[in-house]
């Protein structure tokens, strides 16, 4: 699924959010739960949390990666080809 707000839709509402959720498969009712009450709190801890621990070993961005529970590696930056 590709959406961006150049497409004209308000990724701000709810209910263009839910219809881009039926979209990727969610049931409705699981979308709107989670854009009107706890289930959203619930998520954005679980996020936090993830984000936490990731901090730990030194993550700092994304794309990373981690491999036999060695050093972080950024897989973007200077020396990856994109800059030019």
């Amino acid at each position: 699924m590709n959406r961006t707000p150049a497409e004209g839709l308000d990724i701000a509402s709810h209910e263009v959010l839910e219809k881009l959720g039926v979209v990727a498969g969610l049931e409705p009712s699981a979308v709107r739960r989670m854009l009107e009450g706890t289930e959203f709190t619930k998520f954005t801890e679980n996020v936090r949390a993830d984000e936490r621990s990731a901090r730990r070993p030194g993550v700092r961005g994304v794309p990373t990666l981690v491999a036999d529970g060695g050093p972080p590696a950024s897989a973007g930056g200077p020396g990856d080809g994109k800059d030019g």
